[in-house]
């Protein structure tokens, strides 16, 4: 089943924000969610982002989203390079 993936205002500014290279591998990660909401890799959040998840998109770039299963949705919270997004 796929779940339909929605960005925050702030999460798709940030994106728009990020060099073209980047921006593809976002989308192409935005993408695969679709299909597998919590992947290989993902990270569960704690602390203040607790429910939250995380994957890795290269080296320095995170995806911060919630997965709601009854809705079938994926809600990306924040986009950006490691030092900003948390």
């Amino acid at each position: 089943m796929y779940y339909e993936v929605t960005l925050e205002r702030r999460a798709g500014r940030r994106l728009r924000r990020l060099p073209l290279d980047v921006q593809r591998r976002v989308e192409a990660a935005l993408e695969a969610l679709q299909q597998e909401p919590r992947p290989r890799g993902a990270e569960k959040l704690k602390g203040a982002l607790e429910g939250s998840y995380r994957i890795r998109v290269g080296i320095h770039y995170r995806v911060v989203y919630e997965v709601d299963d009854d809705l079938h949705r994926v809600h990306v919270v924040n986009v950006g390079s490691r030092e900003s997004i948390y």
